[in-house]
């Protein structure tokens, strides 16, 4: 059996860890090493750690000051020692057999990289569904996967906590989490991973769950301007990635995306009633040579008259949206 490097990074998730931990543990693969990479938490997930560790000796435990998720999945790829790496995030859990497809379906297929099924948890009512579609086991190249990036259908593609990766492929292109952005970094390393590979395995077996917490980054993306700020750096980062496939469907999709996101962005901005004519004019530019350059961009029909508005009417858009605003509050 190969070892697999199971990576998680803690912070202040002590209400999940143990259950998290456990269903690792009890795996029928047995072949893991489980790196609990401790990022500062200060609500007892450090203590955690370490009382888990003398309960397997396949755990290992590393304390660093915060220095976000990035950089404990890092420090987790420089530790692991595992021809295959696993990252999980620590207020999920697996089924028991998680590993043993993955595992099986990589070294059936001689893939670079297998994914999983999953499935959300939300924990606000505790509902449980089923998001990837029920179809057989397929293969297919990294260049395929990228196009599938943002499906409707079955959002695989940008998850790091779905796949089994290969060490080598990781250590030889020095792929690592980019710390200096705040949000879809882990899309970021996916895209560059899946590049590499000439065959990817996928299958929709739900044997992951992703607990959905309103203390989630995803929830606080735009809880203020800065935020906003920092999701359009990162947007920009994978635009400029996604360059290089201007004749694929993925660079087409990141380009919706990218539009999207700076469209959210003036937005967010007018409802926390600022209005930035500068920032609105640097945005229309950005966003009109996207749009003017590529056809076919996927933006939803309100994006597109919020659009026209900002580009014709942009006061008058802004008083529009703040107006309403003021009568939702009553």
């Amino acid at each position: 059996m190969k070892l697999i490097s199971v990576i998680l990074p803690v912070y202040n998730v002590a209400p999940y860890l143990e259950q998290c931990v456990r269903s690792i543990l009890d795996q029928t693969y047995t072949c893991l090493e489980i790196l609990l990479i401790d990022d500062g938490s200060v609500d007892g997930s450090d203590v955690i750690c370490d009382e888990l560790k003398e309960k397997d000796t396949r755990i290992t435990v590393f304390h660093q000051k915060n220095a976000g998720v990035s950089a404990a999945r890092n420090a987790g790829l420089d530790y692991a020692s595992g021809q295959y790496i696993s990252f999980i995030d620590p207020d999920d859990f697996i089924d028991s057999k998680f590993y043993e497809v993955l595992v099986k379906n990589m070294e059936e297929c001689n893939a670079q990289c297998s994914a999983i099924g999953h499935m959300r948890l939300y924990e606000e009512d505790g509902r449980s569904v089923i998001v990837s579609p029920a179809v057989k086991r397929r293969t297919l190249s990294g260049l395929e996967a990228l196009d599938e990036t943002f499906s409707n259908v079955d959002p695989w593609v940008g998850m790091p906590v779905n796949k089994l990766y290969m060490r080598d492929i990781i250590e030889e292109w020095r792929l690592r989490f980019r710390t200096d952005m705040r949000y879809n970094e882990d899309n970021e390393f996916c895209y560059r991973y899946l590049s590499y590979c000439d065959v990817i395995v996928r299958d929709t077996l739900p044997l992951y769950t992703y607990r959905i917490r309103k203390t989630s980054a995803t929830f606080s993306m735009y809880t203020s301007y800065q935020n906003s700020k920092k999701s359009c750096y990162s947007a920009d980062i994978i635009f400029s990635y996604a360059e290089q496939y201007k004749e694929r469907l993925f660079f087409k999709r990141i380009a919706g995306y990218y539009v999207r996101v700076y469209i959210q962005h003036i937005y967010y901005m007018f409802l926390r009633e600022e209005y930035d004519l500068s920032e609105i004019k640097f945005v229309r530019k950005k966003v009109s040579d996207v749009i003017n350059k590529i056809s076919e961009i996927d933006i939803l029909f309100k994006h597109r008259i919020f659009w026209l508005g900002i580009t014709v009417f942009p006061r008058q858009t802004y008083l529009a949206i703040k107006a309403m605003k003021g009568k939702n509050r009553k």
